[in-house]
């Protein structure tokens, strides 16, 4: 299941991607590592608009081979980092 970000949200989701990106989390090497045979790995981010305080979160599930299996994102409204990241664990959480 794969909420969307309507396109109100798209300024937002921009100037987010491009904070995320200049921190540098993209390249993260943990991000690339497939998870322990038989097992599916979890991977949860968010992000928070230093602007107003939009947030976006979202969670990833890969198989063991390094397959996709499903992921999903979605607006949280205005919260701080702290919250943005709960959320993105309670949403994947509740999708395992």
């Amino acid at each position: 299941m794969t909420d969307k970000i309507g396109d109100e949200n798209s300024e937002h989701q921009n100037s987010i991607r491009c904070i995320s990106l200049a921190k540098g989390r993209e390249s993260s090497s943990n991000y690339q590592r497939r998870p322990t045979e038989g097992w599916i790995k979890m991977n949860t981010d968010a992000a928070v608009d230093i602007v107003d305080d939009q947030a976006v979160v979202g969670c990833v599930f890969h198989l063991d081979q390094g397959d996709w299996l499903f992921g999903s994102s979605r607006s949280t409204g205005n919260c701080s980092v702290l919250n943005a990241r709960l959320w993105a664990i309670c949403d994947a959480l509740r999708r395992a």
